[in-house]
């Protein structure tokens, strides 16, 4: 999971229990299907409870009730609720997710291609210089030795 810029032009940003409670959420939310008590638990949602969150991020269960609302009212997760649990969604998680891999075909730039070339001309220069030095002093130790 990364954090975008786009955090800062979120409508909450300046709430910070919401943005306490969002990060949470992220952190907690499945990263693949799972299953909990033989219940399907899809990636970007988690078994959680009231009290679990209040706990968890030391908000009170009045703050934790209403920043639940102000996420579902504005239509960030959704809610499944039972009477010994909740089934917290997260709306459009993938867009919080981008794949690791792509994430690192995105930042490979030709730079860094080129850095690892370099890198690799250089070693070989290197190595190259060290073989001439070695010859010289074989050939000194030879001629010392005769």
């Amino acid at each position: 999971m990364k954090l975008h810029r786009q955090m800062l032009e979120w409508e909450w940003f300046d709430n910070s229990h919401m943005v306490h409670i969002w990060i949470y959420f992220l952190l907690k939310a499945n990263y693949q299907n799972s299953k909990w008590h033989g219940i399907d638990i899809p990636r970007g949602a988690f078994v959680t409870s009231i009290d679990g969150i209040s706990k968890a991020t030391k908000l009170s269960v009045r703050e934790v009730r209403t920043c639940l609302t102000r996420l579902k009212t504005t239509g960030e997760v959704t809610i499944k609720t039972t009477n010994r649990f909740s089934i917290i969604t997260i709306c459009n998680y993938d867009s919080y997710n981008v794949d690791e891999i792509e994430s690192d075909k995105q930042n490979d730039t030709p730079k860094d291609k080129q850095t690892t070339t370099e890198e690799e001309n250089n070693n070989i220069i290197i190595e190259s210089e060290d073989t001439d030095n070695n010859k010289k002093k074989n050939e000194k130790n030879n001629k010392k030795e005769k």
